[in-house]
């Protein structure tokens, strides 16, 4: 499993009432300095260090907790919380990869993998969308990309018009998108991708909780689960040819599909984060 846990990874966590930004003014269990070689990490301190009462931030918490700061007066309306969703949908800044995580490189990496074998084709069901590098990549798919895409939460949100402009985009692009609107009624609220071999047999699954939008990827407390097993794949596969035929509808075989528990052997399964960087010497 890869986490998107928004921590600086291998290094300790703060003290309690310590902010994990300002982990550099000490030092770790090896009285090594935490963070003074950690760019991404002095671009967030001067973001947190924005605020108007002048203590620590804790820009690593969840979204909300970061949003009902600003709408406290503990972070200037127009400021480092702005600036940071600047930050955030800019691909290649060192922040909004620092923040991504071991989960955004994994999840960049299987699609990457996707897209140089022209054989390949992924099969994706999302809540919303408005992440301009995994737009980048559905884009870079093209008709090998099947997207059943539902419409955020409904009615007139930020969220729905950003989603279906990204439809737009990757649709034009020659990605196959079908349109699961349900919200505000219900939730179309998936987040896996089928990744298929070349033979179009299901092979791998990407699961977990990070939507694909800026914020989901790069400033909420999210996971991202890698599953590499045949039978696991074609069930998820038959579940999204499900969702597709379904369109804005919930039929009966639908539900009873989603509900149904399955089990499935683990053999010598293991957990792997292959991405998880040594700590400093």
């Amino acid at each position: 499993m890869a986490r998107a846990e928004n921590q600086l990874d291998g290094l300790p966590r703060a003290k309690r009432g310590q902010s994990p930004l300002r982990r550099n003014a000490g030092t770790d269990d090896r009285g090594q300095d935490c963070c003074a070689h950690s760019s991404p990490a002095r671009r967030l301190e001067r973001l947190g260090h924005d605020r108007r009462d002048g203590k620590d931030s804790g820009i690593f918490q969840p979204w909300h907790h970061f949003r009902a700061m600003a709408a406290a007066g503990n972070w200037p309306r127009g400021g480092a919380d702005e600036e940071l969703l600047d930050v955030i949908k800019t691909v290649g800044d060192p922040i909004r990869d620092f923040l991504g995580g071991l989960a955004r490189q994994r999840l960049i990496a299987l699609l990457d993998e996707a897209i140089a074998d022209p054989k390949r084709t992924v099969f994706a069901a999302l809540f919303e969308m408005n992440d301009p590098e995994l737009i980048a990549k559905l884009s870079a798919l093209g008709a090998r990309a099947n997207v059943v895409l539902g419409n955020s939460s409904g009615g007139t949100a930020t969220g729905v018009k950003e989603t279906d402009d990204s439809a737009a985009v990757i649709g034009a692009a020659g990605v196959k998108v079908t349109r699961r609107n349900t919200a505000p009624g219900s939730y179309a609220h998936n987040k896996f991708v089928v990744f298929c071999d070349a033979n179009g047999a299901p092979r791998t699954v990407w699961t977990g909780s990070i939507n694909w939008t800026q914020t989901g990827v790069c400033t909420q407390n999210n996971n991202g689960l890698e599953l590499k097993d045949d039978d696991i794949a074609r069930d998820f596969r038959g579940h999204w040819q499900r969702l597709r035929d379904a369109g804005k509808s919930t039929p009966d075989d639908l539900v009873a599909d989603n509900d149904r528990a399955r089990s499935y052997p683990s053999g010598k399964a293991k957990v792997i984060q292959p991405l998880q960087e040594e700590p400093a010497a």
